[in-house]
């Protein structure tokens, strides 16, 4: 079990287990943007909003004709998920492309999305009110919700994605820098993965 805070509010949670299910679910092809080229595409972007989605995932309803594949049990009750769930090989392509749906035409344009990180991103304050308006009322027609306690609005410098973002460039976070820094050694193949997963959004950022 685990405790999960979402503001005030508290619940328990079953953290689930889907290997199995990964193993013979049909995954969603839709893909994840490539980081590198979201970074290229801030370039002589002034103006900076990030937006957190409420509970990301679970916004998304399951189909009647899924819930039985998350099922889980806590003691002899057996439990199945309403909303999508984290865990599920499908979930951030699903994720993925309901957001970009979302944002429409914007995407790419003033309106960067990847998964639950959502980044407006403008030229001047001005057009910056203009496109940060548009988006608000796109989530709140798709029934989305924000989290504003981790929004940041018209900022000049926002973290996105493992980096700062300004409007001189993209910087790498220092504390991200720092604990390359003080990577160990790797001793075997899954090591060796996450040092290299960290070494590309350090190279991607010079």
């Amino acid at each position: 079990m685990l405790l999960k805070s979402c503001d005030s509010l508290k619940v328990c949670i079953k953290v689930a287990d889907f290997y199995r299910v990964n193993k013979v679910v049909r995954n969603n092809a839709h893909p994840l943007p490539h980081i590198e080229a979201t970074l290229q595409s801030l370039s002589g972007k002034k103006i900076f909003t990030t937006l957190d989605l409420l509970a990301g995932y679970w916004q998304i309803p399951l189909d009647e004709k899924s819930k039985p594949i998350t099922a889980f049990a806590i003691g002899s009750e057996l439990f199945e998920w309403n909303v999508l769930p984290f865990g599920l090989v499908t979930s951030p392509a699903i994720f993925q492309a309901t957001m970009e749906a979302v944002v429409g035409d914007l995407l790419g344009k003033s309106a960067f999305v990847y998964v639950d990180d959502l980044l407006i991103a403008s030229e001047t304050l001005e057009q910056h009110q203009t496109d940060l308006r548009e988006i608000l009322t796109r989530i709140r027609g798709s029934g989305m919700k924000l989290r504003a306690s981790k929004c940041h609005i018209a900022q000049k410098e926002v973290e996105y994605l493992g980096h700062r973002i300004t409007p001189d460039g993209v910087k790498t976070e220092e504390a991200k820098v720092e604990k390359m820094r003080k990577f160990s050694r790797p001793t075997n193949s899954k090591e060796l993965q996450s040092f290299w997963d960290w070494w590309d959004i350090i190279a991607n950022s010079f």
